[in-house]
């Protein structure tokens, strides 16, 4: 039903959906021509991981990348319910979190109808975290693990930062424990190596020893400090006066407030909850300092995409926050009074002088 799904709108301009869009189209080229064995490093734009996914089902035709997206939700689903599970959540309450927090609202639910890479990295994250979980309670999977670690950047580059976090996490974790086993450490890169030693040699036979343009093009965008407290208040509260239109991420989602809490408190909790409030902290200052990251593109181009893992995770974390504010928890009530009155904050812009520089 969504209109820029492929055959939906007749107009001439827009009769291909989002086959049309920049940056959709190139997946779907690139998926063409891998089904085609076509190697032609033009035909090749992003990574290649979720074009592969994606290729074996080039007789749908305009929804290849449709059953793909569609185990991308239900694997996101299902592990996050073994999360939950996993840190006290019953199942029940774990699919109303992630229902409520990822779907109720159709502008954060059509993400996962538009065929974003971020819907099979979703559920790899989700996995992943599931699995870390399960390894600090003593039920280890190296091998699993080390094929999530490995396949996640193949989809998303940038969100090979949550598999970091968890590799190292967890290392520390058995290394304080006195539990670090050569053994596993093997198990892991033999998981690594099952979907990176593949790849690496697609992509050797596509661009050979070289980077690829995305990866040029990206590095020459990059990330910067500049100014970070001003970008967290115009991408989360107003950027309006700034930018003229858009809307802060608060503004359509305020129940992130109590998650933000939720991942302060985490931290004093500790094990698998710590873990997830590291990994959604640390992906959200990423995404931060993220030069392409506007608070315009955030609904116009639904860069809001990018953060619908992060979603559950910190409506989980609010869940348990609220659980212990109950309880009259210390922690819990100075973490929500540190976030509600960081929240309060406005600015107001003026001219700048002559002499001075513009703050952009």
């Amino acid at each position: 039903g969504n209109p820029a799904s492929p055959g939906n709108n007749f107009a001439p301009c827009c009769v291909s959906g989002w086959i049309g869009w920049w940056d959709q189209g190139r997946y779907y080229e690139s998926a063409a021509a891998l089904w085609a064995g076509n190697l032609d490093p033009a035909r090749h734009w992003y990574p290649l991981g979720y074009a592969i996914l994606a290729a074996p089902f080039r007789f749908l035709r305009s929804h290849p990348f449709f059953p793909v997206d569609l185990a991308g939700l239900l694997g996101a689903y299902g592990a996050f319910i073994l999360f939950a599970g996993r840190v006290g959540v019953s199942a029940t309450a774990a699919a109303v979190i992630f229902v409520l927090t990822g779907c109720l609202d159709t502008m954060l639910f059509q993400q996962w109808a538009i065929p974003w890479n971020t819907s099979p990295a979703a559920a790899l994250i989700w996995g992943l975290l599931a699995v870390s979980a399960g390894h600090l309670q003593g039920r280890r999977r190296p091998f699993l693990l080390g094929v999530l670690v490995g396949a996640l950047p193949l989809i998303r580059p940038t969100d090979g930062v949550v598999g970091a976090i968890c590799l190292l996490w967890l290392a520390m974790a058995d290394f304080r424990a006195a539990r670090l086993k050569w053994r596993d450490a093997v198990l892991v890169v033999a998981g690594l190596a099952l979907p990176l030693a593949p790849y690496a040699a697609l992509y050797l036979a596509i661009y050979g020893p070289h980077p690829s343009a995305y990866m040029i093009n990206s590095g020459s965008i990059g990330l910067t400090l500049h100014n970070p407290v001003w970008r967290a208040y115009v991408l989360l509260i107003e950027p309006r006066q700034w930018f003229f239109a858009g809307e802060g991420i608060l503004a359509r989602i305020p129940w992130l407030l109590f998650g933000f809490a939720g991942a302060l408190w985490a931290w004093r909790r500790g094990g698998a909850l710590a873990l997830l409030s590291t990994c959604l902290v640390a992906y959200c200052l990423f995404f931060l300092f993220y030069v392409d990251l506007l608070p315009t593109g955030l609904w116009r181009y639904f860069n809001i995409h990018y953060f619908k893992w992060t979603l559950p995770g910190f409506g989980l974390l609010g869940w348990l926050l609220l659980g212990e504010l109950r309880l009259g928890g210390r922690m819990a009530w100075g973490a929500l009074a540190v976030v509600f009155l960081l929240s309060c904050i406005r600015g107001t812009p003026r001219a700048a002088g002559v002499d001075e520089a513009a703050n952009v």
